[in-house]
């Protein structure tokens, strides 16, 4: 068995209350999909799990993989202002018919 020391030299993660994080420069980068999407789950239910766990107070990253990720229900993420998303390239956020994009606001 290797212990979680070991496996976090190896692949530079620390395990942590967030599940599997990336340390970096300006806190952790969660991976939503990974730590809490089970590797398949484009929901905003796996967003919203993802941001409860970080919290409002530890700086963090939340990474969003490629993917479809299906936002079918009003999402205020406001309260997070501790958390920068990272939309990798292939990501990409499907809203409800009918929502309008953050910057259409004003």
């Amino acid at each position: 068995m290797v212990n979680a020391t070991v496996i976090s030299l190896i692949l530079g993660f620390s395990i942590s209350a967030y599940g599997a994080t990336a340390k970096t420069s300006g806190g952790y980068e969660v991976d939503a999909l990974i730590s809490y999407g089970d590797g398949v789950n484009f929901t905003k239910a796996t967003i919203d799990a993802a941001l409860a766990a970080i919290g409002t107070s530890n700086k963090a990253t939340l990474l969003l993989r490629p993917g479809t990720w299906a936002i079918n229900a009003k999402a205020d993420w406001s309260a997070y202002a501790n958390v920068t998303f990272k939309i990798v390239p292939g990501a990409m956020l499907r809203l409800p018919q009918g929502a309008r994009h953050p910057t259409q606001y004003g």
